[in-house]
């Protein structure tokens, strides 16, 4: 039996979205709650990025053909810097947990390309550390 591992090879991110850390927390509180939950809302963080990813229906023919050629396709990243990995963001309305992806090489990537294109972007949001 052979077996093969085959990364991808492409990541591409059809609309980026720059927010405040409190903001980003807030908007994950608020989703959650508005939608009756009583779960904690996860949310990823590497390398200074704390990101939500929404995707692309996997399950279209389209997009399942582009992941066996290597590439995964987002719909949109929502980002903010958060320099500082905190396990969890207490708020009154609610608390979010952050997930240390930082041994994901996909997730390594992205931070380093968010920063980056912060770093080229006209408008900058304050740090959080």
């Amino acid at each position: 039996m052979e077996i093969t591992i085959e990364p991808y090879r492409k990541i591409v991110i059809h609309e980026v979205v720059e927010i405040a850390f409190t903001d980003l927390i807030d908007h994950m509180i608020h989703q959650t709650n508005s939608v009756g939950g009583s779960t904690i809302p996860m949310l990823p963080w590497c390398n200074g990025i704390a990101f939500q990813i929404l995707p692309f229906n996997p399950n279209s023919e389209e997009i399942i053909k582009e992941s066996l050629k290597g590439t995964i396709h987002y719909s949109s990243v929502t980002f903010a810097i958060k320099e500082v990995f905190e396990r969890e963001i207490i708020r009154p309305a609610g608390t979010v947990t952050l997930l240390n992806q930082s041994a994901n090489a996909n997730f390594l990537a992205l931070a380093e390309t968010l920063k980056m294109a912060r770093m080229h972007a006209d408008r900058r949001l304050p740090d959080v550390k």
